[in-house]
């Protein structure tokens, strides 16, 4: 269906900036839903009117969304497994129908005429019937029917006759008029972050700002009301260096060969440029940070005038208004306004209507980057372009290293006529089709609103250069290998999908070479936000760098490069939290997948385990296999690779093990709340389907070695002697130690240092260990401290074998402490009280008292015996304050400081995280009970003239005139509020 352009194209073009999964999701209603019902016989089918009311838009739109909660989807070759379904080719025909006819004719011909129920309609188009409708009348069925009949739609149809590898390559050697549309994949393999990638784009690295949405960093109110946050992360986003990846290359050379009419980017990098390619040949929808204009005066300037201050973690401030500023008589009046702040307006800011002589600056304006954010309009050449000039010539279309989640430029493929082919690139993996519907908006995920002709998944830079090299184009790029061998899968279950992959010749085997191999890592499935901490931590501590290419807090199981299985074995024989590290084999989302990628990276070293015994290991998460699954699977695999040597289960000269990791219930559930699901029964029944529990991950691996997870049972609060009811547990005070980098030659303090769990977990690892508490009792104990009977912390470090390790202990509080305050401290470990039991104290006399000494006897009373030192009250944020900055006076550069903090659940009793400049938070991680949790802070001493972008201007402060223990401690008071204090809700303002 070719689209015919109307007088409100251009307009539609020039819509501000929205995410896709954001409207979606109906997390913001007034863009209304996302399939909206606008020919009236399918409005009425979607929604059927009740005894004459008559709904809101808000209530529809509503409505829309739930019934979204509610899509199961299978593909057509799944549908024998859904009771009274179309068959493949009656789906597929329903659906072709559908596309010829129009969505009104089309519920005339089939529900208008009872050809069918709308319940087996569904399945045409790949919906399993929701159980929660299982003994419904057919008309109930109606709502969800139209919202996927819409969706359906407005899809473009994938054209027939492009399908394989080689008519990809036809399509590229005929074509005159190619548009590539590309973003943020393709600079990934220059270092620069993408945006929606889990765990490792730039999103999933923002939760340390506190944002409700990490996308906030790019919104346009935002930004006017606090530009910090921006730059605190633009750096990670800066081009740097004139360089440029292969496929940038991939777009100069369509360019060299007259074949490019147009690249849409949505990059900000301006990275196209150091390729080569022609400005006239680039439309940058997003902007750039080429140029940057004040947010006042509308200086503009080149965008590498402002790098040095954005590298340096500042905000670059207008050079025109300071001149002007200057300019100004002392003793003006001037109105107050925050720098570049203009919370209330969304566009227009720069005031062009203003006369210059009535323009008041009281202070200067923020140079913002001239890329475009959430909220902004895009370019006018964006629409302008598309529309009046490139529309009606492309022949081509291909689309690279982009999720396609961001309108407009998510629209442009549909904006294409119809017969124009098109082409999908991008790292996206291969996965199930239930995906989409329990993982979070910000995991990375396959386009499914766009029905491209052919799919080519993997490497942006192995993809194009695999292209270039079938269609006999010479591609050259330094990053390119003269030897890279590619294989390419085609997809199960799909006829134009394609993965391609860069087949490992294992060399380090054989030449003195270090290269990133992947390893599996298998944790313990409990404190899932400190599992990944853990390890990158470690990885510090013995210096060797880690990337994380798969991981999920659901799972037990991560994929990482490592080094070498050296490094690997460093830092996991460490870790607490982990089990076992198996160096990678293979991985994939089916049994099929995985074999094809164990032959891809192994399949030269098979013959040198040919012959040796094995120990098989066979792990299922969230799903039991039988024994006899277990040794069918083992017989698989064996004769795949080429096992032919014996059995053996306690002296093996290898370890092989097959992971499966499916989706559990917990994680199917949590998921579904998240996205604001209602209905019980459908949460319980979404993941019906293969085996009840759909497959995620499969791998394969051979043995490395064992974690210190063992450790714990050595330090079990159980068998230890001196403990008391606040003593840490000992896995999260190994944890503890680990991320603040304890080892040999090391001092580690403990303020707050009660029966010492942090300090011996200290000394386990080397560390000398040192600590003070307010009151000297909780460490020396209540028996009298003799040469046999030492005091209680001192007993522990005896129990242990690490009294050397032990320096000392003394009563102090961090206001009033005898340590010297120079940098001498390499890591502090701590778990300051909360104040629950009894109200915060600090020594010192209560104001109003007397601070004279008192004489027992003509001797000072705190030489006497039994002397109990006085007390005042002490405010919680002033307390966390008080020891930051200690760390920041105490600790060496480099060192680190891990402390607790309690927190919620309920977001009105949430704590800010504090913060002090010399100070970087490296981690952030949650231990959750019921109502309320505890964090884990991770700070880093920086170097000196370094200033931490963590450092929020505003802070939480405790009540200056309060004088009793809930005055100055907010979370003491909000936990000890009654739950229908807690459950009320602010009243919304009238409107």
């Amino acid at each position: 269906m070719d689209l015919v352009q109307s007088p409100d194209l251009d307009e539609a073009l020039k819509k501000p900036l929205v995410d896709l999964d954001a409207v979606e999701s109906g997390a913001d209603p007034e863009h209304g839903a996302a399939n909206t019902f606008t020919d009236e016989a399918l409005k009425d089918l979607a929604s059927p009117s009740h005894d004459g009311e008559e709904e809101s838009d808000e209530d529809e739109w509503e409505t829309d969304s739930l019934y979204e909660e509610a899509l199961h989807f299978v593909r057509d070759d799944q549908l024998s497994s859904v009771p009274d379904s179309c068959t493949p080719q009656e789906a597929a025909a329903y659906r072709k129908r559908l596309h010829e006819i129009g969505k009104v004719e089309f519920v005339e011909e089939t529900i208008g005429k009872n050809t069918i129920t709308a319940k087996k309609l569904l399945t045409a188009f790949g919906i399993v019937p929701p159980s929660f409708l299982e003994d419904a009348p057919d008309d109930a069925y109606h709502p969800l029917l139209g919202i996927v009949i819409s969706r359906e739609f407005a899809k473009r149809q994938k054209l027939e006759e492009y399908n394989t590898i080689q008519d990809a390559v036809e399509l590229l050697e005929k074509s005159k008029n190619i548009i590539v549309i590309t973003g943020a994949g393709i600079s990934t393999s220059l270092g620069i972050p993408d945006f929606r990638s889990k765990d490792t784009g730039l999103y999933s690295r923002l939760e340390h700002l506190g944002l409700s949405d990490p996308q906030e960093v790019f919104d346009i109110q935002l930004f006017y009301e606090d530009p910090s946050i921006f730059f605190s992360v633009a750096k990670d986003i800066l081009p740097t260096e004139k360089k440029f990846s292969p496929t940038h290359a991939f777009i100069k050379l369509l360019q060299d060969k007259g074949k490019l009419l147009t690249n849409y980017t949505q990059n900000i990098d301006n990275i196209e440029a150091n390729a080569g390619v022609s400005r006239e040949k680039i439309v940058q929808c997003h902007g750039s940070f080429a140029t940057a204009t004040c947010t006042k005066c509308a200086f503009n300037v080149p965008g590498d005038a402002i790098f040095d201050t954005i590298k340096a973690g500042n905000i670059p401030e207008c050079k025109a208004c300071k001149e002007r500023l200057a300019l100004q008589p002392q003793g003006m009046k001037r109105k107050r306004s925050s720098n570049g702040s203009h919370p209330n307006r969304k566009k227009g800011f720069l005031g062009d209507d203003s006369e210059e002589d009535d323009y008041d600056i009281p202070t200067p304006g923020v140079m913002k980057p001239d890329i475009t954010f959430f909220g902004e309009d895009l370019p006018d050449e964006f629409g302008r372009r598309l529309v009046q000039e490139d529309r009606e010539l492309a022949d081509l279309v291909i689309v690279i290293g982009t999720s396609m989640k961001v309108a407009p430029v998510a629209d442009v493929p549909s904006l294409i006529p119809s017969t124009v082919p098109q082409i999908y690139i991008s790292r996206t993996a291969s996965i199930p089709y239930w995906y989409k519907y329990i993982h979070s908006a910000n995991s990375k995920q396959p386009v499914s609103h766009i029905g491209f002709d052919i799919d080519l998944l993997g490497d942006c830079d192995v993809v194009v250069s695999e292209l270039c090299r079938k269609s006999g184009w010479d591609l050259q790029h330094s990053m390119i290998p003269k030897d890279q061998n590619v294989d390419v899968i085609k997809e199960e279950g799909y006829e134009s999908r394609y993965t391609f992959r860069v087949i490992h010749l294992v060399l380090t085997r054989f030449l003195n070479v270090k290269s990133n191999m992947e390893y599996v890592i298998r944790f313990a499935q409990i404190h899932e936000s400190f599992r990944r901490a853990e390890i990158e931590a470690l990885a510090t501590l013995v210096g060797v760098d880690v990337e994380f290419v798969w991981y999920d807090n659901y799972s037990p199981f991560c994929v990482a490069k490592f080094p070498d299985g050296e490094a690997a074995r460093k830092v996991v024989s460490r870790s607490i939290l982990a089990q076992d590290v198996y160096e990678l084999w293979g991985r994939g989302v089916s049994h099929a997948e995985l074999l094809a990628d164990i032959k891809s990276r192994t399949e030269s070293r098979w013959k040198d385990y040919e012959r040796v015994s094995v120990h098989m290991v066979f792990d299922s998460f969230s799903r039991k296999r039988s024994q006899a699954e277990k040794m069918k699977l083992f017989q698989t695999f064996f004769e795949y690779v080429g096992l032919k040597g014996p059995i053996d289960m306690h002296n093996a000269q290898e370890e092989f093990a097959i992971f499966e990791d499916y989706v559990s219930s917990k994680e199917a559930s949590d998921l579904r709340k998240g996205a604001g699901a209602v209905q019980e029964e459908a949460s319980e029944s979404a993941h019906q389907g293969v085996g009840d529990t759909p497959l995620k991950m499969a791998l394969f691996g051979r043995w490395i070695c064992r974690s210190n997870r063992d450790t714990i049972r050595k330090y079990d609060l159980k068998k230890r002697k001196y403990i008391a009811t606040t003593s840490m547990d000992a896995e999260l005070s190994l944890v503890t130690a680990n991320m603040a980098l304890a080892a040999p030659g090391k001092i580690f303090f403990d303020p707050f240092v009660g029966t010492g769990s942090f300090l011996l977990a200290a000394a386990h690892f080397g560390a000398m260990t040192l600590g003070s508490d307010i009151d000297g009792r909780s460490f020396k104990g209540k028996q009298p401290i003799t040469k046999e009977s030492p005091a209680g912390l001192s007993s522990n470090f005896a129990q242990y074998g690490t009294e050397s390790k032990f320096l000392n202990a003394f009563t102090s509080d961090l206001t009033n402490t005898p340590i010297r305050q120079v940098p001498f401290l390499d890591g502090i470990v701590c778990d300051p009280p909360y104040g629950i039991r009894e109200g915060l104290k600090v020594l010192g006399a209560r104001e109003g008292r007397s601070t004279e000494p008192m004489f027992i006897d003509g001797k000072p009373a705190h030489t006497q015996p039994g002397f109990i030192v006085p007390k005042k009250p002490y405010g919680f944020v002033r307390m966390q304050q008080d020891i930051l900055c200690f760390a920041a006076r105490t600790l060496v550069e480099g060192g680190r400081i891990a402390m607790w903090m309690p927190t919620s659940d309920d977001q009105e009793i949430e704590l800010m995280i504090p913060t002090t400049p010399s100070l970087e938070i490296v981690n952030v991680s949650v231990q959750q009970f019921k109502g309320w949790a505890r964090r884990l802070l991770t700070y880093r001493k920086l170097p000196e003239g370094e200033v931490s972008l963590d450092t929020r201007i505003h802070r939480a402060t405790d009540d200056a005139q309060g004088v009793t223990a809930d005055d100055l401690n907010e979370f003491r008071r909000k936990y000890f509020m009654p739950n229908k204090e807690k459950l009320k809700k602010p009243k919304k303002p009238e409107t």
